[in-house]
């Protein structure tokens, strides 16, 4: 039987084809030293760019002189008058008041929570507004009221309105309504409620 061998021509050249290589990389290397005996190597430089920059002129702003305000008079000292004629001639103004209505009680607290709330016994009429009534507007205003232990309105705010042009009527009718005060465990407490004061060309 015959014995069949493959052969691989690489690997039985491969020590002609190393020597070969390393040659032809020597001829060339030299031959690059003779031909740039003398390379000088030009690194990269960064490009410096300059951007111009726009100056602009502001006017200087003039600051006007602020006048101070006059000097508060000082007040008066108060000197003795040297005879009655002097204290007659001058005059005083004179002050009235009602004495059989007495101002009403200063309250701090209004209560919103109470078993028996305020009855209302007197209602007058609000003033409808002339350019209401030509406009033909009607309108409805709730105002906030702080009834005292006698039942009078003390205060009153426009809490919510259709239209301001019954603001003011509204207010003014408000601070003349008339409670029986509510009460709470048989007592009189002062109280804050929200009335609705309403305009209706109707009742006109």
């Amino acid at each position: 039987m015959r014995r069949i061998e493959l052969s691989n021509p690489i690997e039985e050249n491969y020590p002609i084809n190393v020597r070969v290589s390393l040659l032809v990389t020597l001829i060339f290397i030299i031959a690059l030293f003779l031909l740039f005996p003398h390379y000088t190597p030009h690194p990269y430089k960064l490009k410096r760019v300059i951007v111009p920059i726009k100056m602009e002129n502001i006017e200087t702003q003039k600051i006007s002189k602020v006048e101070e305000p006059p000097p508060v008079a000082k007040p008066k000292i108060a000197v003795a008058a040297k005879s009655d004629k002097e204290v007659e001639q001058q005059t005083i103004g004179k002050t009235t008041f009602d004495v059989n209505t007495p101002p009403p009680p200063k309250v701090d607290h209004f209560f919103r929570v109470y078993e028996q709330a305020p009855v209302l016994v007197s209602k007058p009429s609000a003033e409808y507004p002339e350019i209401a009534k030509k406009m033909g507007l009607e309108g409805k205003v709730f105002v906030q009221l702080d009834v005292d232990t006698t039942g009078i309105v003390v205060d009153a705010k426009i809490i919510k309105s259709s239209n301001e042009i019954f603001n003011q009527p509204a207010l003014s009718a408000a601070k003349k309504l008339r409670f029986k005060p509510a009460q709470t465990r048989g007592m009189p407490i002062p109280v804050r409620i929200v009335w609705p004061i309403v305009f209706t060309l109707e009742n006109q």
